[in-house]
């Protein structure tokens, strides 16, 4: 198991995390998504034997948000 924390963008409210949460929702691999409007990132735990990073990026970014580098 591997946990990153992604600084996001746009977040800016609840519903923001609600939406992120839903994204990840059933995808496997995915342990828990923690995501936060007030710092601006999510927490992601995943299996990395079943998930990587950039299909990680590609659920964000199909979710409307991007992964400040």
């Amino acid at each position: 198991m591997r946990e990153i924390t992604l600084k996001i963008t746009p977040i800016s409210c609840v519903g923001c995390e609600n939406s992120i949460k839903q994204a990840f929702k059933g995808k496997a691999g995915i342990i828990s998504v923690e995501p936060s409007h007030i710092t601006k990132t999510v927490k992601i735990k995943y299996d990395e034997n079943i998930i990587d990073l950039n299909k990680i990026n590609l659920i964000l970014k199909e979710n409307g948000r991007e992964v400040i580098k």
